[in-house]
């Protein structure tokens, strides 16, 4: 017979099927499939967070990269290419533009166009100080030509404006020069001092977009009549 039949008369012992050992090895891998998943479950909201943190600082990034350089409206400029009566208001300048959230640029710019600086100048119309505050702004019992008192007054009036405005410097400009109800009127609409005024002012602020030391516009309101508040604005300082 072959070797596969099984001799007769021999008695063989059955298989042990007795279930425990199995179910016991089945059950080992699930037991440590199941840790995994909790344990899986419980770091998930915080690795999703991380990746979530992580994809906004990279939309941030990007939308930041997308953005024009303006050096200017942070907290330090260049004074340089300022008159020097303007220049020595700098530290005052990144004061009060923290203080009434203006870009530094912009409050220095103001000061150069309206008083260069000189914080007694009264003008023909009867504007005072560094500001060239209207006196009307004023209450009776406050000194007009104290700078801090000008700054107050006068740039709480441009802080509006920029705000009415909403940041556009060519309409804040505006607003400052022939009150703020212009802001909202047509260009051509405006008077002609206020024309003047914005096209001072806003070319200032774009020349200085692109150089620290050197302004043409500046150099052009000097030759038309600038310099001769400035000089006043030294001999007062």
């Amino acid at each position: 017979m072959g070797a596969l039949s099984r001799p007769y008369g021999r008695r063989v012992r059955p298989l042990d099927l007795t279930p425990v050992p199995y179910l016991t090895a089945a059950l080992i891998p699930i037991a440590l499939l199941s840790v995994l998943v909790v344990l899986t479950l419980r770091l998930f909201p915080y690795a999703s967070k991380r990746i979530l943190v992580k994809a906004q600082q990279s939309t941030a990034s990007e939308i930041l990269s997308t953005l024009p350089n303006t050096p200017n409206l942070g907290d330090e400029i260049d004074f340089s290419a300022f008159s020097p009566s303007v220049r020595v208001w700098k530290e005052a300048v990144l004061r009060w533009s923290a203080e009434y959230d203006l870009p530094p640029l912009l409050v220095a710019i103001v000061m150069q166009i309206e008083s260069c600086g000189a914080p007694q100048v009264v003008s023909s119309a009867g504007a005072v100080g560094l500001f060239q505050v209207m006196p009307y702004h004023f209450a009776p019992n406050e000194n007009s030509s104290d700078p801090e008192v000008n700054a107050m007054r006068g740039l709480t009036y441009l802080a509006r404006a920029y705000e009415l405005a909403q940041g556009d410097i060519r309409k804040t400009l505006a607003g400052y020069n022939g009150g703020h109800s212009v802001i909202d009127r047509h260009p051509a609409g405006w008077a002609e001092e206020t024309t003047r005024y914005v096209a001072w002012g806003t070319g200032i602020w774009d020349d200085l977009q692109t150089s620290d030391v050197q302004s043409d516009t500046l150099v052009e309101w000097l030759e038309a009549g600038g310099e001769h508040l400035c000089r006043r604005a030294l001999e007062s300082n």
